[in-house]
């Protein structure tokens, strides 16, 4: 339950992160931005401090996204044959601990 509280916090505060930048884009640029291409133009009119904030934000937003795939992958079990085969590796002393 936790663990899903802070993942939801985490998505909110990413939305509203999101939402801040891109009405700081919509603002300083005077477009709105409906494609890729468009969002490419608008971030390279921002001045640097608003691109440093559109990376920071952009790190964050796809760690997140990243995170829940692994987490979705490994509750599916799409990662176990490959845990297997390493822990069995491990214990045939073909590596070694880090």
């Amino acid at each position: 339950m936790n663990n899903n509280r802070s993942r939801f916090c985490l998505e909110t505060c990413l939305k509203i992160a999101f939402l801040a930048l891109y009405l700081t884009i919509v603002q300083e640029t005077n477009e709105v931005i409906v494609s890729v291409e468009e969002l490419k133009t608008a971030v390279k009119k921002l001045s640097k401090m608003e691109q440093q904030r559109f990376r920071e934000w952009y790190y964050a937003f796809d760690a997140a996204i990243w995170d829940e795939k692994l987490e979705t992958d490994i509750k599916a079990g799409k990662l176990d044959k490959m845990a297997d085969e390493a822990l069995q590796a491990f214990e045939e002393g073909q590596c070694r601990e880090l």
